[in-house]
């Protein structure tokens, strides 16, 4: 290989490490997996198919575990809330940032 070409390929390399372009990570609500009350199995869902189409993104992205010693996480705008607020207090909650 050339030097020329090597120089190319390493400016390529650096390109894709500093590409700050957002990509769209999930599919569209109605192709997603959702499983009612069961955040953490949602999140699972998310977790394989990103690392399934973008696998490369995958370690850019966190799963964070949110509980307390109470076992109260309360949530407000909830499908399963049942008031105008629509809180719901959650033993636990899972989110994936990305």
């Amino acid at each position: 290989m050339s030097v020329n070409a090597q120089v190319h390929l390493d400016k390529n390399e650096n390109n894709k490490k500093s590409d700050k372009t957002l990509k769209p990570l999930f599919p569209k609500q109605a192709e997603c997996s959702y499983v009612s009350c069961y955040c953490e199995e949602n999140v699972w869902k998310l977790c394989q198919d990103v690392s399934i189409r973008i696998p490369g993104e995958l370690d850019r992205c966190y799963v964070v575990f949110i509980s307390n010693p109470c076992r109260t996480v309360p949530l407000w705008k909830q499908r399963a809330g049942r008031e105008e607020d629509r809180l719901v207090i959650w033993v636990c909650t899972q989110n994936m940032l990305c």
